[in-house]
Formats: structure tokens, C-alpha cells, sequence
């Protein structure tokens, strides 16, 4: 659950900014805001376990 593809991480970033823009922009600031915490805040934790996980790949 924590480890998705470039692709996801690309689109919920785009929808957090969105999100962010929209609640910052329109009378659904509540609901904007919320959101694009809540996929920072996911974002934030897969990208920590990504930098935690010990590497795969071998030195060339």
C-alpha cells in the first residue's frame, strides 16, 4: 500500500495542488484543504518508506 508507481504519486500530487488550488479558490475550501492534506500527509509516508527500504540494486 505505501509502495505505488510513479504514475500514482505524479497524479495524487497533481490532485493534492488541485485540491489545494480549488479550496483556496472557491467556497469548497473545507473539503479542498482536507483533501489535499490527506494526500500529502499519504504521500509523505510512502515516501519515507521508500528512503527507509534498504536498497536493491547492486554497484556497477
Amino acid at each position: 500500500m505505501l509502495n505505488p508507481s510513479r504514475t500514482l504519486v505524479i497524479s495524487l500530487a497533481l490532485v493534492a495542488l488541485a485540491g489545494l488550488v480549488l479550496g483556496l479558490a472557491t467556497a469548497v475550501g473545507l473539503f479542498g484543504w482536507s483533501l489535499a492534506a490527506l494526500l500529502v500527509l499519504y504521500l509523505a509516508a510512502a515516501g519515507l518508506t521508500h528512503l527507509a527500504r534498504p536498497s536493491t540494486r547492486r554497484p556497477a
